[in-house]
């Protein structure tokens, strides 16, 4: 059992459960405190579930303990797709500065594909992505670091920052693969950056990350539609997340979830403009320049 005001791993564990079951913590969030708003995340669920709530205020019990996670591993193995295997949870140290809050699952329309322009992988320590804006980021070894859940607005993509979530697949990789031109060129050091390449490791991670999301999305009541690049919603940002990126994980992952890039010739008119999809990425794309 827990009692009101508790705090600890086990806390955060029910936390993070009802959040997994499509309960909001709004304000507080998987916090490890027990508190009135996970009392009325828990009463909400139980409710729904035409389980009795516990009448005394101040306690969780073994009983509504044991439902929870019931529930849980049921539903886990009811949508039957698996987290990637290198997954690292580093939600309770990501940075908040680029965090605008909560949004509902249904507003989630899908996922923005990003390169980091360098390689965070460099460092041994972790805590490098912190800061990141995005919601996972994905090095070459195939590691993902969960730095934001799905249902919290990080600007991430300009004009996609609303409606999808982001993933930063770390590296420096060029627009146009074997094309140098197209290589972003860091102005802050001497030299001229020279493009990486897309791991197998990391490609497989990432498609297995779009796999799990997919069908946690679905699970919480949402559904997502598309898979689009940065590029897409930004004039600054032509070359992300590159045309390997795209082609090894982006097109076969929109064929076999379904999804879209919003179609031929499709990106956001805004201040910071946007390219569509080329056909240098999609050779689909007649005609589409880079």
């Amino acid at each position: 059992m827990l009692k009101r005001n508790e705090k600890g791993p086990k806390v955060r564990e029910l936390q993070e459960t009802l959040l997994e079951l499509g309960e909001q913590l709004p304000r507080w969030g998987a916090d490890g405190d027990l508190g009135n708003e996970t009392f009325e995340a828990l009463g909400s669920l139980l409710c729904k579930h035409g389980r009795t709530v516990d009448p005394d205020p101040n306690l969780v019990s073994d009983a509504e303990l044991a439902f929870v996670y019931a529930l849980r591993d049921l539903l886990q193995l009811k949508h039957g797709v698996e987290l990637p295997a290198k997954l690292i949870d580093r939600r309770q140290f990501a940075k908040l500065d680029l965090d605008r809050g909560p949004r509902p699952i249904t507003e989630v329309k899908g996922a923005c594909l990003h390169q980091t322009a360098c390689y965070l992988s460099t460092s041994k320590d972790p805590a490098r992505c912190d800061a990141i804006g995005a919601h996972f980021v994905v090095y070459p070894d195939g590691t993902v670091f969960w730095l934001h859940d799905v249902t919290r607005r990080i600007i991430h993509g300009n004009e996609w920052n609303a409606q999808t979530y982001g993933i930063e697949i770390d590296g420096l990789f060029a627009g146009v693969e074997g094309d140098p031109r197209t290589v972003w060129d860091n102005p802050s050091t001497p030299s001229v950056e020279k493009a990486g390449s897309l791991t197998p490791e990391q490609a497989a991670a990432t498609k297995q990350l779009l796999r799990w999301l997919d069908a946690e999305i679905r699970r919480q009541g949402g559904h997502q539609r598309l898979i689009v690049a940065h590029r897409q919603s930004s004039g600054m940002r032509r070359n992300d997340p590159g045309s390997k990126v795209w082609k090894e994980i982006a097109l076969p992952m929109l064929q076999e979830l379904e999804l879209s890039d919003g179609g031929p010739g499709y990106a956001l008119v805004n201040q910071d403009g946007g390219y569509p999809i080329p056909e240098a990425w999609d050779p689909s794309r007649k005609g589409t320049p880079y």
